[in-house]
């Protein structure tokens, strides 16, 4: 507790200058009608004062430290207080977090399924996948596959799950995965734009490379088929630009004569379709998109994801943890270094991000709605394998969520994000299915019924008198009436 004490006060008498992605920022609609010739690179509204933003981030750690110490002690507490939790149960500092049951996945209409650590990984599809698919297609069950990337749309992730070793239909007879049942985090961030961009508005995109049975896609490509007639034409989009056109683009920016995006659309590393573009992360390419960004620019990117599935274990190096960074991970470097200059110019159209909701979800659940669900959201499931994103995403719409073994986070993880719940967690998606197959027809579980609140005070009479006291009677009680006060609470609740 002293070492805690000393890192609080060091951090209320200033501490350490850092990017915290908790501060959200203001809606898009806040510039989103500025005309283009007049236009001026400052969100309205009152921002906050640095000073402010310095003690909003020192209390809002101080909140996670004291939150993660919590949930430390409470475990300690239980392993000290019995010999083991059940082994079916996971504690955090919210309480049991319960391996799925049909109870609490049954009357579930509709499935949002993420693609990577659920579906496959980079070695080929994951137990359950196939399984999944078949039924899903035979009994046209509403689902969505619900995907972070930011390489590819629905033709680039049609085109990979047709594709070994990551082929879902795995039956030449099969249809390959509908367009209608695919939205990706390159489809979120091009609607934003395309919603958002000015006439004569300049892009600058980063993007992935996705190559799948003949079929390239990326960001670009997306964005072209997402977009109405006519618009590319309006807008100066590049993939490349010169260390000139950098500083020009930026000098722009900052004069208010054109609204800058820069699009970070790409799943870890990042590749140009052009021969003569960049081919990998350097210094170079972050700098330029700095000098835009911190003179006015903004920042679009689709996922908060830091690190992608690991990679199987390979022979000689079981012991050795081979993860791959995520767009996360380059859209926090990008945001630290343009710090606190574009702290109100990041938007994040994934799951997990600050427009997530608008630009995933709500689309996700119009899809759901094409596709046949008639029910609303809480017949509604969503499955992944990650905290912050795929189960944030779905704390933050107000749906249940399945937290999978078979990604990037396990139960082992839940302590260090304190505040991100999953309704359950599995061990992969084969089990998850037919747990909602027999219980579909049910209606939804109940998570605890409220406690009725307390009947309104009577009103004061006029006081005309002193009633006498009446001595106490031995053996006489006031205790009300056995079941007077008998409320059902959330933990006795019958699902």
């Amino acid at each position: 507790m002293a070492a805690l004490a000393s890192i609080v006060a060091a951090l209320l008498a200033g501490g350490p200058k850092f990017t915290n992605p908790g501060l959200s920022s203001p809606s898009a609609a806040d510039y989103a009608e500025s005309p283009i010739e007049e236009y001026q690179p400052v969100v309205t509204g009152d921002l906050p004062s640095r000073q402010s933003l310095r003690i909003t981030e020192t209390l809002q750690v101080v909140s996670k430290v004291l939150s993660a110490v919590a949930s430390l002690a409470f475990t300690l507490g239980k392993s000290t207080t019995s010999a083991s939790c059940a082994p079916e149960t996971v504690m955090t500092s919210s309480g049991p977090v319960p391996d799925c049951t049909e109870k609490l996945l049954q009357g579930t209409r509709g499935l949002l399924v993420d693609l990577d650590g659920t579906i496959y990984n980079d070695h080929g599809l994951l137990p359950g996948a196939h399984q999944f698919y078949h039924w899903a297609d035979k009994s046209r069950y509403p689902y969505v596959l619900l995907s972070n990337s930011g390489a590819k749309g629905a033709e680039g992730t049609q085109a990979k799950l047709a594709t070994a070793p990551f082929d879902l239909t795995s039956n030449p007879s099969m249809p390959p995965v509908p367009l209608k049942n695919i939205l990706t985090g390159a489809m979120a961030a091009a609607d934003f734009l395309i919603e958002k961009a000015k006439p004569g508005s300049r892009i600058f995109i980063l993007q992935s490379l996705s190559r799948y049975g003949g079929i390239i896609d990326c960001f670009r490509r997306v964005l072209e088929r997402r977009a109405p007639r006519g618009w590319m034409e309006k807008m100066e989009i590049r993939t490349y630009l010169s260390t000139q056109d950098a500083k020009i683009w930026a000098r722009d920016a900052v004069r208010g004569k054109h609204m800058t995006y820069v699009a970070l659309a790409g799943d870890g590393d990042i590749r140009d379709e052009e021969d003569w573009g960049y081919s990998t992360w350097d210094y170079d390419m972050l700098q330029k998109a700095v000098w835009i960004i911190s003179n006015g620019g903004f920042l679009v990117t689709h996922a908060r994801d830091t690190h992608n599935p690991k990679l199987a274990r390979e022979e000689g190096f079981e012991d050795v943890d081979l993860m791959v960074p995520g767009p996360g991970t380059f859209e926090a470097l990008i945001k630290s270094a343009t710090y606190p200059k574009a702290i109100d110019r990041t938007f994040n159209t994934g799951k997990g991000g600050n427009l997530g909701g608008k630009y995933m979800m709500d689309k996700a659940m119009k899809m759901l709605k094409g596709l046949g669900l008639r029910e609303g959201k809480d017949r509604v499931v969503i499955i992944g394998d990650t905290l912050d994103t795929d189960i944030q995403a779905a704390n933050d719409f107000g749906i249940r969520s399945v937290l999978l073994r078979s990604g990037v986070h396990t139960e082992k993880d839940l302590l260090y994000y304190p505040g991100i719940r999953p309704t359950c967690i599995a061990d992969n998606l084969s089990s998850v299915v037919e747990m909602i197959r027999k219980g579909r027809k049910l209606p939804p579980p109940k998570f605890g019924a409220p406690i009725p609140p307390p009947a309104p005070a009577p009103a004061p009479r006029a006081k005309t008198f002193e009633p006498p006291k009446v001595p106490k009677i031995v053996g006489a009680t006031n205790k009300p009436a056995s079941g007077a006060y008998d409320y059902i609470t959330e933990d006795e609740e019958d699902f």
